[in-house]
C-alpha cells in the first residue's frame, strides 16, 4: 500500500496509508471498464439513457461508482448492427 508522509502537530512526520488509493476489487481482472459518461459519448447519447438500459449490466465498484465492461458494450453493439 502506498504511504504518505503526514506531519503531526509537533512537526515530525509519520508514514500513514493513503486512504484514496484505488484497491483491487475481488473477482475483477484487468479488463476495460467505461463510466456512464464515457459510454454516453461513445454511443452519442445522454448518460441518463445509459442508466435506463436494462440489457447492460453495470459493475458496482462502490456504493456510487458504476462501470460497464467493454465486452458487454461490444456485444450490444454487434447485436444492434446485426438487426
Amino acid at each position: 500500500m502506498n504511504k504518505v508522509k503526514k506531519q503531526n502537530g509537533t512537526g515530525s512526520s509519520q508514514n500513514t496509508p493513503q486512504a484514496n488509493q484505488p484497491q483491487a476489487v475481488a473477482g475483477l481482472s484487468k479488463e476495460t471498464l467505461f463510466s456512464r459518461r464515457e459510454l454516453a459519448q461513445r454511443w452519442n447519447c445522454c448518460p441518463h439513457t445509459i442508466a435506463r438500459r436494462r440489457d447492460l449490466e453495470a459493475v458496482r465498484l462502490s456504493r456510487r461508482l458504476l462501470r460497464y465492461r467493454l465486452k458487454d458494450i461490444e456485444a450490444i453493439e454487434a447485436a444492434a448492427i446485426g438487426k
